[in-house]
């Protein structure tokens, strides 16, 4: 399966890392619109197409890098030794 890419910056992403973002992207999408908007499935398919390529057209994934990162500074943080006497060699 991969990494999760739930925890992976896009600039990250390999070629098929790429695919399945794109592809559980759009699924997703695809599922709100028919979901939330009582669209047709298959206008909703189109319509998540090309919502994705705005999506990465306009930096929208920006904002999913910026979380992933704050929360890996926050596990970064979690993972210094609370006692200052055990950060030695740290």
């Amino acid at each position: 399966m991969g990494r999760d890419i739930d925890t992976v910056l896009t600039s990250e992403f390999t070629k098929q890392e790429w695919k399945r973002f794109r592809k559980d992207w759009i699924k997703g999408w695809e599922e709100s619109l028919v979901t939330e908007c009582g669209m047709d499935p298959k206008e909703a398919k189109l319509c998540a197409d090309i919502d994705f390529e705005s999506y990465c057209g306009q930096e929208g994934y920006t904002m999913r890098d910026e979380q992933i990162c704050g929360l890996r500074e926050i596990d970064e943080r979690n993972s210094v030794p609370a006692n200052p006497a055990d950060r030695e060699g740290w």
